[in-house]
């Protein structure tokens, strides 16, 4: 058994003990004491020692987290609990870690001592020690607990300038804390000593003199180190020269090596040209070779070609003989009538501008035979429409003998157009025989006088062939024109055919649809026309009048709603800039809304605080209020609507409420008002009475256009002025609430008003605990007799009209209604419950409470929901999250400060991912890590969820890495894209061929601490 199991106190190093014990010989051991290891007693220590080490005469126990609960006695030996001196504990501390908090180091310290004490006083097996006691007296330690006389001096041994320094500082820390130093002899006070107790003050001035010659010790060694690091640095220089040397031989070295490489190559490249030479050139022999032997073979053909045209000539030449005898006799006949041929030059000349003529008119004659051409193309595609119209009159019992009549007569018509396609052929043929003959004529008519006769002839025989043809084109026009007719007639037989087939009725109707919708899009522009022309109209009239109230709106259904807010002009009538704070206050002259409402005058402010861009409107003497009057948005110069594009940190709460709250003509006054300022701030010619600077001016029209921008993408808000109830029924079975709405608002398409029932069915029979479970939207014309919706009217009719009813539990119902209608809905059964809580009963008292309904419209909802991962996938435009990550693709990467981000995306995807990290420190890697999603629209993914926000580059999503490092499985399943690409975020960096990799290392360090913590 060992004489002595020395325990350290919390991190205390026991390493000066175990140098002392070794210097004297005695065998000793050494325990690391894990946390959470099973050792709660000193019986279970020994059993986790092995043989030899239950043999050393000390062990010494590192117990950083103490676990040890029963202290038993040894036999022979004691057990020694060891805790230091503050001034000790501390250079330990500094020694181990320089940036040490050594206050919290003082404070380890008090509790570990203050523990150590009352472990003492409750148990009497266990013995105290300081170290500072035991390296103050060897030679008694060693006596006492090993019962070994030695003389050492141990405590006098020479320490590294490192260990004095660090005491020194220690020391430096602990001055005036003489608390620490009472609480250090109150341990002595119950510890075994080795020497006299004496009592032990905090350092002093007088301390610091003492250990002046330390002080100088310590610079004598620095200095000394210095001048070894100065021979290092110029034996490090030598080195380097020569290693430089070195690189510059193995350069040229590498020069030649690579310039006889190239040449080698440059070689091998010949060879191989040459080789492919040689076979392109085996090839051309071989190409040349076929080539003899057909030629051989051609001139074999033409030799005989040539023997038969020898025989043939023979025969010419004697056919020319007759010729030439009949030319002599011709030759006489024509000297007879030489002077007739004088007389008729003149005619000739003439004959020459009618043959002219003719041949104009054979031209014509062929373009229309190349028309006739396409005719009988016609007549074939024609042919082969009636083969399947005998298909199908064949099928139609009622209608066969009629079918059958129609067939053969056409048939009949189909042979004669077959019959006038050859006669067509022929008459082409024709005319381009009669063509050449014509042109032969011309040459024999400039050729020889002597001939003159002969063409006359001719030229007349010409021309009667012309006109024959010419009416034979006639007939054939009209045969063309009866065909036309006959295929005409045989369509509309079968359009009738066809629409007592089901399926050509529903292809029918959904044109019929499409055309209604086509109809009402129509007349949306001519009303978007109709508006602008009486807004120009009334605009001139309140210039000369004042202001006089015309009615505009209807109960039309207006889209881009925000794009109709018409100003005449716009003045600047001031500005204002302080701190961070800036503003232009603008004037817009006979304001025209597409609501009913004008206003001679608006007055606004487009503000930017901190960066951020927004409008802020006044409330001012108007027959009409521009906005609600609310407490909470009231300050000393009265109330004030203000919104921004993106709030400053310290307005954000009251953005949200304002975005919240606003009601659709709300949302009119800021959007249609910042659309108008955006088109007249453009304005050659606006009015001032302060002066703008031309840097001012770029700012205000930039920033305007930016926020005219951002209108455009918001997301579709549904915002009403006001819903009333116009009836409650209530009828055994059956219930409903008519409500009807002012103002109504989605996105950007305008309705004035919109009424529709919320229906209760079955009433008393649900079985999910509520009134009913079977509620529906029931759509109906509106008091007018106007449409409530673009797909109108609907396919059901009762006694009463069109109706159109959705289930609220029947999502598909929706599928077959245009995409306004379809959102509307929407927008409208999601928040029909939060309706219902502003509805205005006017006064009646409800039989079926608010609450009821509300319960029993949450309790059904739309069937069959998206997942979040399906949504994600539907926001992306993917078929799998996994495939999409693995994907992605480096983009960018940009640096600043203790700033990082690096940008990834897919291609042809405009979403880009990016990972940054904000606020990093370049020593323990500490850093703030997101997962950012941007795509430009405010429809980007996770849009619905707590990390929306919006910047100066629009809406964005960002997401702390805690929270995708959270366990739950709700967070893993809502967020499953981004937690996918943070667990391979790393991989994605380091397989980047673009990032360098310095950068590659940086991220790992900060991905690594962060999944650490």
């Amino acid at each position: 058994m060992p004489r002595a199991v020395v325990i350290s106190v919390g991190n205390l190093s026991l390493d000066p003990i175990e140098e002392l014990v070794r210097e004297h010989a005695i065998a000793n051991a050494t325990v690391n004491a894990v946390p959470n290891s099973k050792i709660n007693s000193i019986n279970t220590l020994f059993e986790q020692i092995i043989e030899d080490s239950q043999r050393a005469g000390c062990i010494f126990v590192n117990a950083p987290q103490c676990t040890i609960t029963e202290w038993q006695a040894l036999q022979n030996g004691q057990i020694l609990l060891v805790y230091s001196s503050p001034e000790l504990y501390l250079q330990q501390a500094l020694l181990k870690d320089n940036n040490v908090n050594k206050t919290e180091a003082i404070v380890r310290w008090r509790q570990e001592v203050e523990n150590v004490i009352k472990l003492s006083e409750q148990n009497a097996q266990i013995n105290i020690v300081s170290i500072d006691d035991i390296l103050a007296n060897p030679s008694s330690f060693i006596a006492q607990v090993f019962d070994k006389k030695v003389e050492t001096d141990y405590n006098l041994q020479n320490k590294s300038t490192q260990q004095q320094l660090m005491l020194l500082a220690s020391a430096s820390f602990l001055i005036d804390q003489d608390e620490l130093y009472e609480l250090y002899d109150d341990a002595l006070s119950v510890s075994i000593m080795f020497s006299e107790f004496s009592v032990h003050l905090s350092p002093d001035s007088d301390f610091f003199k003492k250990q002046s010659n330390t002080f100088q010790q310590c610079a004598i060694e620095l200095m000394a180190k210095g001048n070894e690091l100065v021979a290092l640095n110029e034996t490090l220089f030598t080195a380097n020269e020569r290693l430089a040397h070195s690189e510059k031989k193995l350069d040229a070295s590498s020069s030649e090596l690579q310039e006889q490489m190239s040449a080698l190559k440059l070689a091998k490249d010949k060879l191989e040209q040459k080789e492919a030479e040689t076979q392109a050139l085996n090839e051309n022999v071989f190409q040349l070779n076929k080539e003899l032997e057909i030629a051989n073979k051609s001139i074999s053909e033409k030799t005989a070609a040539y023997e038969d045209i020898v025989v043939q000539k023979a025969k010419v030449d004697d056919k020319i003989k007759v010729l030439n005898d009949e030319l002599l006799t011709q030759k006489d006949v024509l000297s007879k009538k030489q002077e007739l041929v004088d007389s008729s030059k003149a005619e000739v000349k003439t004959l020459g501008v009618q043959v002219a003529q003719l041949q104009e008119e054979l031209e014509g004659a062929v373009a229309k035979v190349i028309k006739l051409e396409e005719t009988e193309k016609t007549l074939n595609h024609t042919k082969t429409a009636l083969s399947e119209a005998k298909e199908k009159l064949g099928k139609a019992e009622d209608e066969g003998k009629l079918s059958l009549l129609q067939v053969a007569q056409l048939q009949e018509e189909l042979e004669g157009a077959v019959a006038t396609a050859i006669k067509l052929e022929e008459t082409e043929k024709a005319l381009e025989h009669t063509k050449a003959t014509l042109s032969e004529a011309n040459e024999k008519l400039g050729k020889a006088d002597d001939e003159s006769k002969l063409t006359l002839l001719q030229v007349e025989m010409l021309q009667e062939e012309l006109e024959g043809h010419l009416s034979e084109s006639d007939e054939l026009k009209v045969e063309k024109q009866q065909l036309q007719q006959a295929l005409k007639n045989l369509q509309e037989e079968q359009e009738v055919n066809n629409k007592s087939e089901q399926l050509a009725a529903k292809r029918i109707r959904e044109l019929e649809l499409e055309l209604e919708v086509a109809s009402l899009q129509i007349s949306q522009v001519q009303e978007e026309l109709e508006h602008y022309y009486l807004a120009l109209q009334n605009s001139d009239h309140l210039a000369r009048t004042g202001l006089v109230s015309t009615p505009m709106a209807t109960n039309k259904i207006q889209s881009k709603i925000f794009d109709k807010v018409f100003a005449e002009k716009i003045s600047i009538t001031g500005q204002y800039e302080a701190g961070d704070y800036r503003d232009v206050h603008i004037n817009l002259h006979n304001v025209v809304f597409p609501s009913d409402a004008q206003f001679a005058n608006i007055k606004t402010k487009l503000v930017i605080v901190s960066g951020h861009v927004g409008i802020e409107f006044r409330a001012q003497d108007t027959e009409s209020p521009l906005f609600r009057v609310r407490e909470d948005a009231t300050d000393e110069y009265g109330p004030y609507l203000r919104y921004f594009l993106t709030a400053p940190d310290n307005l954000k709460e009251q953005q949200q409420k304002t975005i919240e709250r606003l009601n659709a003509s709300e949302r009119l006054l800021i959007y249609g008002v910042i659309n108008v300022i955006a088109e007249r701030l453009q304005d050659p010619d606006i009015e001032t009475t302060t002066n703008i600077s031309t840097e001012a001016w770029r700012t205000w029209r930039r920033v305007s256009v930016e926020f005219a921008s951002y209108v455009d993408n918001l997301p579709n808000w549904l915002s009403f002025d006001e819903v009333k109830l116009r009836e409650e029924y209530v009828t055994d079975g059956y219930e409903h609430l008519w409500l009807t709405f002012s103002n109504l608002l989605l996105g950007s398409v305008w309705r004035e008003t919109l009424a529709f029932k919320v229906t209760a069915n079955t009433v008393g029979e649900a079985e999910n605990g509520e009134f009913s479970d079977n509620l529906s939207l029931e759509f109906r014309e509106l008091g007018d007799g106007s449409a409530p919706l673009l797909t109108w009217p609907p396919e059901n009719i009762d006694e009463y009209g069109p109706i159109l009813t959705v289930s609220l539990n029947d999502k598909e119902a929706l599928v077959e209604l245009a995409q306004q209608d379809s959102a509307l809905i929407s927008h409208l059964v999601s928040n029909l419950p939060s309706i219902l809580d502003k509805l205005n009963a006017e006064g009646k008292v409800l039989q079926r409470s608010v609450n009821e309904w509300k319960g029993a419209i949450s309790a059904v909802g739309f069937k069959a929901p998206n997942t979040p991962a399906t949504q994600a996938q539907e926001n992306l435009h993917i078929s799998s999250l996994e495939d999409y990550v693995k994907s992605l693709s480096f983009e960018e990467l940009a640096s600043e400060g203790n700033y990082q981000h690096i940008v990834f995306t897919q291609k042809g995807n405009n979403t880009k991912v990016k990972l940054r990290a904000e606020n990093i420190n370049p020593e323990t890697f500490d850093a703030e890590v997101y997962i950012e999603f941007r795509d430009g629209t405010a429809n980007v993914i996770y849009h619905d969820t707590e990390f929306y926000g919006e910047d100066s580059f629009g809406p964005f999503v960002k997401i702390p890495a805690e929270t995708l490092m959270a366990s739950s499985s709700q967070i893993k399943q809502e967020l499953e894209l981004a937690v996918l690409f943070y667990e391979i975020a790393i991989d994605k960096i380091n397989s980047s061929e673009n990032v360098d990799e310095l950068v590659k290392s940086l991220w790992a360090n900060i991905i690594t601490q962060k999944n650490t913590k």
